[in-house]
């Protein structure tokens, strides 16, 4: 409670007095960004469905923003019992860690935002520390789409078809080939080569199933 109280008295006088580091945001947003993140730190209730709602659609309007200012993704948005919830990554370097500075200012713009703080939950993804989310070869490329199709023999889905995958490049993903980085897209020159691929972990389920990577090394 100590600290809660602390925390609340610093982003008042912040508010306050409108000093603000250099190459930080102006002190309006920040400083009540930062007010709202002390006070929602401390005890607090949950929502009702609706204003948790209109929430959401505040943070998607702003995802662009949060994008540029912040280089955080926001990959889903959604509403659980009494909170928002909010899946992020790291936009652009998608191997690259967020620290825990950068989750507290997440919070305060977003409490910005929305003009109140709100309960909520974040989940962070990080790309590329786990085992590839897919495996297997690359055995067609999709020029009009810009998609290649992985397959993997050795793993079959429910109805005895071998596991399948079209996966197209995110925007900010990262292509290995021959252990160097690649400033171009996929193409067919893939076609025939081992693959592994680490994804948004957004999946459109059908056969074969449609995934986003963030990675992807092809030996």
């Amino acid at each position: 409670m100590k600290n809660w109280l602390l925390r609340v008295a610093a982003a008042v006088f912040l508010m306050l007095s409108g000093c603000h580091p250099a190459g930080t945001e102006a002190p309006d947003l920040q400083a009540r960004g930062a007010l709202m993140y002390a006070a929602a730190t401390g005890p607090k209730d949950s929502m009702e469905q609706e204003a948790l709602y209109e929430i959401k659609e505040s943070i998607m309007r702003h995802a662009a923003e949060l994008e540029e200012r912040y280089r955080i993704k926001v990959v889903t948005a959604g509403i659980g019992q009494g909170h928002i919830l909010l899946a992020v990554r790291r936009s652009g370097e998608v191997e690259e860690k967020l620290a825990e500075e950068e989750m507290e200012r997440l919070k305060a713009a977003l409490f910005a935002w929305a003009g109140r703080p709100f309960p909520v939950r974040i989940t962070v993804q990080s790309c590329c520390t786990r085992e590839p989310g897919i495996t297997g070869r690359i055995t067609a490329f999709d020029k009009e789409q810009g998609r290649v199709l992985v397959v993997n023999v050795q793993h079959k889905t429910d109805g005895g078809s071998p596991d399948a995958a079209w996966v197209q490049l995110a925007s900010d993903g990262i292509l290995v080939t021959g252990g160097q980085q690649q400033t171009g897209g996929l193409d067919v020159s893939l076609v025939g080569h081992e693959v592994e691929v680490w994804t948004t972990g957004m999946v459109l389920q059908s056969y074969p199933v449609q995934v986003s990577a963030l990675k992807m090394v092809v030996e």
